[in-house]
């Protein structure tokens, strides 16, 4: 798996050379002492090769473009958006029109390197506070829009379970600290790394408390800005998610556009049948990375392609992106094999994020008791079910907002095997 994630074809030395040569607008060796010849990796966009600063002996790893990509990229989005528009003529309910734009818009951002700079540091300020969450280090001096040069980070991927071991770390707390970084970026930060595959974490031992994890975060070229207002109302939606709450899914999601639709988002987001997402137990939710769980969902998927395609249109674009966020964090839970998986994480992150609106909204002491009340039951009840979940015996969970839990009456037209994938993932550096 890691070599589909980080070995894309290859640019040929002379070519990366010319790239850095040309951006840098000096010889390779004024700047780098040495510099690898075989990069360490590579995707569809760059490859990455280890070198040392001539300046100060630092160790870096510098991410080059491939040659010729940004004037390539303009021809290939011209000819996905026609391919697109030409289905869409022959099948009219084939609508994916909303990929084409998100195309425009983040590819050119990916493309520019400088960007992806000021978002590594940006994360880096976000869990300045954080020391288990490692992004690496900008040299801007040696930094362009098609080469970007940072520090040299080491670390196993994420899903190497093997490596991990070996490293005297647990792969539960492995999960628990990806599961918690990412739902800090989406409930606290509002500024979320869209792209979180196991080719871009790394893990290693934590320097100052051994058996511990530390997380290493790369490839920052692609961020979604969450507003407080969106940020806010996801929260809510996860909170009515993960205990199971109706009224509560039906309301955040018809202000994400989902309208009558929420029975399906729900399945989307959570890629659980209704009948599970409506029950008030964490368990319900629990990632099913078997194959005879992974064919349901498929063929789910192929029996609401039309209902798929409808929803996606109306969402909020950041909702898109999140989408594949909770894809890839979903993905690298199976991998590690845990069991307590991220809507654990989530179910408290959730919480503190709506506590913080509300507090926001009215400082007052009565304010402040419900929400500590509200914050102090999630603690309680995730507590309570991690433990179950250790003794064998998943334990159910009261739910939130008036739900009514298991006995929640369904659409008598809804099959209750609405459960559906999220968006697919596009693996690049």
């Amino acid at each position: 798996m890691e070599a589909t994630l980080t070995q894309a074809p290859q640019d040929a030395f002379h070519q990366v050379r010319r790239v850095v040569e040309q951006d840098l607008g000096a010889p390779l060796e004024s700047a780098f002492s040495s510099f690898e010849e075989q990069p360490i990796a590579s995707a569809s966009l760059a490859q990455v090769h280890l070198a040392t600063l001539r300046s100060t002996g630092q160790r870096v790893a510098v991410k080059v473009q491939h040659e010729g990509l940004r004037e390539l990229s303009q021809v290939d989005i011209g000819t996905i958006a026609f391919l697109v528009d030409t289905v869409k003529r022959i099948f009219p309910k084939f609508e994916y029109t909303w990929l084409v734009d998100e195309i425009k818009q983040n590819l050119p951002r990916e493309l520019d390197f400088r960007l992806e700079g000021k978002n590594c540091e940006q994360a880096g300020r976000n869990f300045a506070d954080d020391d288990r969450v490692v992004v690496p280090t900008i040299y801007w001096e040696h930094t362009t829009a098609r080469v970007l040069t940072m520090s040299f980070e080491p670390g196993c991927y994420i899903t190497n379970v093997q490596g991990i071991v070996a490293q005297g770390v647990r792969p539960a707390d492995v999960a628990a600290v990806y599961s918690d970084l990412f739902s800090k970026q989406v409930f606290k930060h509002g500024f979320v790394h869209a792209d979180p595959h196991a080719g871009n974490v790394l893990v290693r031992q934590h320097p100052a408390r051994p058996g511990k994890p530390q997380i290493v975060l790369l490839d920052h070229g692609l961020y979604r800005p969450l507003d407080d207002a969106f940020r806010v109302s996801y929260a809510r939606l996860w909170r009515a998610l993960i205990f199971g709450d109706e009224q509560g899914i039906k309301r955040e999601s018809e202000a994400m556009g989902a309208g009558d639709m929420y029975k399906l988002f729900a399945a989307i987001l959570t890629t659980r049948s209704w009948d599970q997402v409506s029950q008030s137990s964490l368990d319900s939710l629990q990632v099913d990375g078997s194959e005879s769980g992974k064919a349901l969902t498929s063929s789910y998927a192929k029996q609401y392609q039309d209902e798929i395609q409808e929803i996606l249109c109306r969402l909020p674009r950041e909702m898109l992106l999140l989408l594949k966020t909770n894809d890839c964090m979903r993905a690298v839970d199976v991998a590690l094999g845990t069991p307590v998986n991220t809507f654990v994480t989530m179910a408290v992150d959730c919480v503190d994020a709506i506590a913080a609106a509300e507090m926001a909204r009215d400082p007052s002491w009565g304010t402040w008791l419900s929400c500590k009340a509200q914050q102090w039951r999630v603690w309680a009840t995730v507590t309570a079910y991690s433990m179950s979940v250790s003794l064998g015996a998943a334990a159910p969970l009261p739910s939130l907002g008036g739900a009514t839990g298991p006995q929640m009456l369904r659409d008598p037209s809804d099959d209750g095997h609405t459960a559906l994938p999220a968006a697919p993932v596009d693996h690049r550096v």
